[in-house]
């Protein structure tokens, strides 16, 4: 509907779906340069760092790397890659999302591109997400049947004496062990008077006779979590 030439896309997730990376390198600024017709290479921008584990790993045709052993700014290295493969003459929409943009960088990128910067498509990909194929709803049950047989591992760890710390770890490795990689969120554990925390973080403190608490954790299958 609003006719983009080029699409920026700096969510992992996203980036995730659409390339099959596993980088965590959300931490510095990265991004995903689609366009919009076939010609135009499938161009990821990223720190040095995860240059390799793109090249390897992910499906895009050009890897991009900045920084490294010197710091470097993103903005003017992503401004760079934008040149060269002629953002600044098209329509250009750009993710905003939030936790994984800086908003230094992108008040630095909208005013480098300024009017070619036309949209702000931020739920574009997610909403496409919305719809499972066949084959990504297998890996949604796939997940399932992890954290089941987790969840009976956890069960069967509940003895007093044990710390909070023990009982996590204990479903921590069952969940790995049976191939489940990094959750979308760490585990929530939390018992006795602790039980009124609703996300609270396993401690050292000890299971007693008689407790209440709550869990709360997520197994994956090539990322699709449950």
């Amino acid at each position: 509907e609003q006719q983009l030439d080029w699409l920026v896309l700096i969510h992992p997730v996203c980036i995730h779906w659409l390339t099959g990376s596993d980088a965590k390198s959300y931490q510095e600024f990265q991004c995903l340069l689609v366009a919009a017709d076939d010609a135009s290479p499938l161009t990821m921008l990223t720190r040095a760092g995860e240059y390799n584990e793109f090249v390897q790993d992910a499906l895009v045709d050009v890897v991009i790397a900045y920084g490294g052993g010197e710091n470097e700014d993103p903005v003017a290295a992503f401004m760079q890659l934008a040149q060269r493969l002629g953002l600044p003459d098209g329509r250009v929409g750009m993710e905003v999302p939030a936790y994984y943009l800086h908003p230094h960088h992108y008040l630095g990128i909208r005013a480098a591109l300024g009017a070619c910067l036309v949209a702000e498509p931020t739920h574009l990909v997610h909403d496409l997400k919305l719809v499972k194929s066949p084959a990504e709803l297998d890996c949604i049950r796939q997940a399932a049947a992890k954290v089941d047989a987790a969840m009976a591992v956890f069960a069967a760890a509940l003895q007093a004496g044990r710390s909070e710390l023990d009982v996590a770890g204990t479903v921590v490795q069952a969940l790995m062990a049976r191939g489940s990689a990094l959750a979308a969120s760490p585990i929530n554990l939390v018992s006795g008077e602790r039980s009124c925390f609703s996300h609270g973080a396993p401690t050292d403190r000890k299971l007693q006779a008689g407790d209440v608490g709550n869990v709360e954790f997520g197994a994956t299958h090539r990322r699709y979590t449950a």
